[in-house]
């Protein structure tokens, strides 16, 4: 073989086997990874989630599900490294290889981690699936339940739970042993519209109502805070609630200032009875229309005058006080109408 063939040889071996590395490390890496509807993925060592561009399961029934295998060696299957445009939007699966093995679920929606971590009293050989599913109780399908998509009415309350948010619940799927005793801690969205941190609570789904799971709130209301509680044996998925709510003070009247076109006067309601300088979050509805948010600082005089409105009909007003967490129906299901 003469110099200048063995040169070439040498450079296309070279060549092929730098390709072949490069492909490898592409498959290994690779833009993501998705589990189809009844289908299992499982990892028995630490997985970081930076190393694909996505980690998607079918959610609907039967969905699919990443299984982090506790019987690996090291502790087993884990995903590590969660963030919110790196977690596992879906199912995750946990098969529990030691006794009171917990696990940080990194569960969200693709683009907003929402961890759920198991801890505590938790039998071997058992199974915990769950995954974030964004939206109202009332109106999600949960896939895992029985029969297979059911909703879970955030009307339907136990006895000292006031409310459920509708922002969104974490599935909740044990099979092959007792949870009774597992403790449950989960990352919440901001609830600072919702309630004060003293009365959040976590809350569980038992197939009839939501029920308290904690008996005590979190250190803040607002994004990624920690909120805990005890699981209990029956319970199908997990949310946010808050506890009985104190009294908001009555309400002592309310006026309604018309909008002028011809002066182009904005129209106005204002609310009086309130307690001075506190402050309120306050929400209604347009012509049906479902407006954000506002917040609101009672003046000293006990008022708060909303202006801005035109022509129309005003109604679903929702009175949150900020500073006690009382929320009261300002118009007790009745409408205001302005009229220019």
């Amino acid at each position: 073989m003469s110099k200048r063939i063995f040169k070439w040889f040498r450079i296309t071996v070279y060549y092929c086997w730098a390709m072949l590395l490069l492909v490898s490390s592409a498959s290994a890496q690779g833009p993501g990874e998705n589990v189809g509807n009844g289908r299992y993925s499982t990892y028995n060592y630490t997985v970081s989630l930076q190393d694909k561009a996505f980690w998607t399961t079918a959610r609907n029934y039967p969905p699919g599900y990443f299984v982090a295998d506790g019987t690996g060696p090291n502790g087993g299957g884990k995903f590590i490294n969660g963030d919110d445009f790196h977690n596992i939007n879906g199912y995750l699966m946990h098969i529990v290889g030691a006794a009171n093995q917990g696990l940080i679920f990194p569960v969200g929606s693709g683009t907003d981690l929402r961890t759920l971590t198991t801890s505590g009293s938790i039998p071997v050989n058992m199974a915990i699936a769950t995954a974030w599913m964004v939206g109202d109780p009332s109106t999600t399908l949960d896939p895992t339940d029985y029969p297979p998509n059911a909703t879970h009415s955030i009307k339907a309350l136990a006895s000292g739970i006031a409310a459920v948010s509708p922002s969104g619940q974490w599935d909740w799927f044990p099979q092959g042993g007792s949870v009774n005793g597992v403790t449950v801690t989960v990352s919440i969205p901001n609830m600072s519209d919702f309630a004060s941190a003293d009365k959040l609570r976590l809350v569980g789904w038992n197939g009839t109502q939501w029920i308290a799971l904690g008996t005590e709130g979190a250190s803040t209301n607002t994004e990624n805070a920690a909120l805990s509680g005890t699981m209990m044996n029956g319970v199908t998925a997990i949310a946010i609630g808050t506890t009985a709510l104190s009294s908001c003070a009555t309400i002592s009247s309310i006026v309604k200032t018309n909008p002028q076109n011809t002066w182009k006067t904005d129209g106005a309601i204002t609310l009086s009875g309130l307690t001075a300088a506190n402050s309120y979050a306050i929400k209604y509805s347009f012509n049906g229309i479902v407006q954000t948010w506002t917040a609101n600082i009672v003046d000293a005089s006990g008022n708060i005058k909303i202006t801005g409105f035109t022509k129309g009909t005003y109604d679903n007003f929702i009175l949150r006080n900020t500073d006690t967490g009382c929320s009261t129906d300002v118009l007790n299901g009745g409408s205001v109408v302005l009229t220019d």
